[in-house]
């Protein structure tokens, strides 16, 4: 199973993902291969988005698995 990891980073535009994130869920439920998304951070702390969201990263950027990874999106 390859990972999309999601870079979190503070006061990012929260609502830039949304649409991404639909079509890879609709792409989950036809697909063959699956895909999986993991949020990341430079650290696990908690992240406020500019939307006003809480969000806590999964991994670190030292925890990515180079190989496991079919992207990195960086949201604006």
């Amino acid at each position: 199973m390859k990972t999309i990891y999601l870079y979190l980073l503070d006061t990012m535009a929260d609502w830039e993902h949304g649409y991404l994130l639909q079509v890879l869920s609709l792409q989950n439920m036809t697909a063959a291969h699956q895909l999986t998304v993991k949020t990341v951070g430079r650290t696990k702390q908690v992240i406020k988005t500019a939307g006003g969201l809480t969000l806590i990263p999964d991994v670190t950027l030292d925890e990515v698995v180079m190989e496991d990874a079919a992207a990195l999106v960086l949201i604006g």
